[in-house]
C-alpha cells in the first residue's frame, strides 16, 4: 500500500475513533450505559452486514473496499472487530479505561504505522521499527493524559498497547490492543 493510500486510510480511522469516542462520550454521560451498548451493537450489526455483502456476495461496499487492506478480503474488516473490542470493554472495563483502549488503540496505531513508513529504520518484529514504536508509545502517553489522570497507570497502558501492537502480525490489532490495554488499566485499579 502506498504511503499516500495508507495516510488517507489512517486519517479516515482517525477521525472516525474520534468520532465514535465522542459519541459515547455523549451517550454515557447523557443517555446511560443500556443507551450507549444497544448504539454500539446496531452499529456492530451495521459492519456485520457489510462484512456479510462484502465477503458472502462479492459485493464492493465503495469505501470500505478502497480502504480495506489484502488481509482484510476472506475477513471482517478491521472495525467489525473494533466493535466486538467495544462491546466487551463496555460490559467489563470502567468506561474511562475502556474509551482510554480504545483510543490508545487507534491512535498509537496510526501513528506508529505512518512514523514506521515514511522514518522507520530499524525493524523490530516483522515489518515493525524502533521509530514506529516509539510513536505508537508517545502517542499513548499523550492520548492517556487526555482520558485519565493517573501517571502510573496511563504509563502501564501505553506500554501495554505498544507492546501488543507491536506483537500482533497475523490477528487483529484492532481487537487485541484495546482489549488488553483494558485489562491491564482495569486490573491496576482494582489491585492498586
Amino acid at each position: 500500500m502506498s504511503y499516500k493510500k495508507e495516510v488517507l486510510r489512517k486519517s479516515i480511522h482517525m477521525i472516525s475513533a474520534a468520532i465514535a469516542i465522542a459519541a459515547m462520550y455523549w451517550a454515557e454521560y447523557t443517555k446511560g450505559r443500556g443507551f450507549l451498548i444497544t448504539g454500539v451493537f446496531v452499529v456492530l450489526i451495521l459492519f456485520m452486514i457489510i462484512d456479510i455483502f462484502r465477503l458472502e456476495l462479492k459485493k464492493g461496499v465503495p469505501l470500505f473496499s478502497f480502504l480495506e487492506r489484502e488481509k482484510e478480503n476472506n475477513r471482517m474488516i478491521a472495525i467489525t472487530y473494533a466493535a466486538i473490542a467495544v462491546m466487551i470493554m463496555l460490559s467489563i472495563y470502567r468506561f474511562e479505561i475502556a474509551m482510554t483502549a480504545l483510543a490508545m488503540g487507534f491512535f498509537g496505531d496510526a501513528t506508529s504505522a505512518l512514523v514506521g513508513i515514511r522514518w522507520g529504520k530499524k525493524k523490530l518484529m516483522g515489518k515493525k521499527t524502533l521509530e514506529g514504536s516509539l510513536a505508537n508509545f508517545f502517542t499513548c502517553l499523550l492520548v492517556g493524559f487526555l482520558f485519565l489522570e493517573n501517571i502510573f497507570l496511563i504509563f502501564c497502558m501505553a506500554l501495554t498497547a505498544t507492546v501488543v501492537e507491536l506483537l500482533i502480525h497475523k490477528l487483529e490489532d484492532n481487537f487485541y490492543v484495546p482489549i488488553f490495554t483494558g485489562l491491564v488499566g482495569q486490573l491496576l485499579l482494582l489491585f492498586w
